[in-house]
């Protein structure tokens, strides 16, 4: 095993993680069958049998890597590639996620100078206003219902994200709640979930 920090790893049947490298050098040292070969895991020495594939065939370990992630940019691990501010800013409306020059305040969207040119070139368009993009506006969440508004509540009756007037006119009288404390709540609860599995599995280890 590499030990290394790794955004992207892969869980063996014996719920071990591995990177996909050191996964890769195991295979090639691997005892190999005619359509599978025996792969022994580092950690706990249990024998996989997989199959025979140029394709990672074992599921992503989607928390560890988000987990991983949080731990790099408290850290400052590999900062650059999680400061927004130097990359590109793309395009909220078209679908081939290009880079945004300009950014309509009215509408509160990034926009290509594609969709520039054929959304606003409208005469019932023309008193909006556009400044150059900036990165304190890539992640703005704008609701698709009513797009002058941001998205500020979380509705729990139906597990959807809304802004103020979704409020009023989709969800009156529902339990809503912030987003920073939606937010609070699911973390709570996933990192809950993940001390149970822990003692869970540590006592299936520990023998009796």
């Amino acid at each position: 095993m590499c030990n290394r920090l790794r955004l992207h790893s892969f869980m063996l049947p014996c719920n071990h993680s591995l990177c996909e490298k050191c996964l890769r050098h195991l295979q090639k040292h691997a005892e190999v069958t005619e359509n599978f070969f025996i792969l022994i895991c580092p950690v706990c020495n249990r024998s996989h049998c997989m199959p025979y594939s140029h394709k990672m065939q074992l599921p992503e370990n989607y928390l560890r890597g988000r987990l991983t992630k949080r731990y790099m940019q408290e850290h400052g691990y590999l900062r650059w590639r999680f400061d927004r501010s130097s990359g590109p800013i793309n395009c909220q409306v078209c679908r081939r996620r290009r880079i945004a020059y300009k950014r309509c305040t009215t509408c509160r969207l990034n926009l290509c100078n594609n969709c520039l040119k054929a959304f606003h070139a409208d005469v019932a368009m023309q008193d909006h206003v556009f400044v150059d993009t900036s990165p304190e506006d890539q992640d703005e969440k704008i609701c698709i219902h009513h797009p002058s508004s941001r998205i500020n509540e979380y509705c729990r009756n139906d597990n959807e994200l809304l802004c103020t007037f979704c409020k009023i006119s989709f969800h009156n009288g529902h339990d809503t709640i912030s987003l920073i404390d939606a937010c609070s709540e699911r973390a709570a609860a996933l990192f809950s979930a993940i001390a149970k599995f822990k003692a869970g599995l540590a006592s299936l280890l520990t023998p009796s």
